[in-house]
């Protein structure tokens, strides 16, 4: 089994927050310590991406990334990373969702004051993630308008924190 899968299962049996982070925890510290923690965050957070693309905007996804975000299980930086990566998939190229995925991050942004870009990455990594942001920022201009979610803003705020901070 691997992340992954154990996200997939957790998500589809309608399994809490909470107990999918305890059984997440369970599972990594069972597995071989030669993945690093970057690795393990990385993983954590794509396995909650990729489930974007068949339930766009589902509120349990939600709830799953701001466990993991609140809890730990992924650091800001990597979630920031690993959500821009992701919106360049034209299968998650749904407004709600990539504007709900932005608040989230601007969410534990504000709320916790940790940065959107780790201090120590290599200004070549830094550029490959503006860049990702600037491709979030375009997709964004292309997808229907909506009233009640503002994906431009949330994009050119998510830019605009990578960039400065």
């Amino acid at each position: 089994m691997t992340i992954p899968e154990l996200t997939r299962n957790c998500f589809q049996s309608g399994i809490s927050a909470a107990k999918w982070a305890k059984l997440c925890k369970l599972f990594i510290s069972k597995i071989s310590s030669d993945q690093n923690t970057e690795a393990i965050e990385n993983s954590i957070s794509n396995s909650i991406l990729v489930l974007y693309r068949s339930y766009p905007g589902d509120p349990a996804l939600h709830e799953y990334l701001k466990y993991a975000l609140k809890n730990g299980m992924i650091s800001l930086p990597v979630f920031v990373a690993t959500l821009l990566q992701a919106a360049r998939n034209p299968e998650l190229h749904n407004a709600a969702t990539l504007d709900m995925l932005c608040r989230i991050a601007l969410d534990a942004h504000f709320s916790t004051g940790q940065p959107v870009v780790a201090f120590d990455e290599s200004p070549i990594l830094v550029l490959g993630v503006v860049q990702d942001a600037l491709s979030l920022l375009e997709v964004a201009y292309t997808l229907p308008v909506s009233h009640f979610h503002q994906l431009t803003t949330s994009s050119s705020e998510l830019l605009i924190r990578k960039s400065l901070l």
